[in-house]
């Protein structure tokens, strides 16, 4: 899987969907998920609406954030 495959597209939009999920049971705004990982602000708004890929390091803080194992961003199930 690469970025610009359909699967990494696909990947990318699930791991956006259960950060919001989290956000969302924590009652978390998107500045302070920024606030509590040390993802730039506006780096969350682009990674949350899909305009830029997910990486490594961003799903480590933000998994951190919500003291997850970063797989939990990846594996969780998605609730429809």
């Amino acid at each position: 899987m690469r970025p610009g495959d359909d699967e990494w597209r696909v990947m990318q939009g699930i791991i956006s969907v259960v950060v919001r999920q989290k956000m969302r049971a924590r009652r978390w705004t998107q500045q302070e998920l920024a606030h509590r990982s040390g993802v730039d602000a506006k780096q969350i708004s682009r990674l949350l609406s899909n305009r830029t890929d997910w990486w490594l390091r961003d799903m480590r803080l933000v998994s951190k954030a919500f003291d997850l194992p970063i797989e939990a961003l990846i594996l969780e199930e998605v609730a429809a």
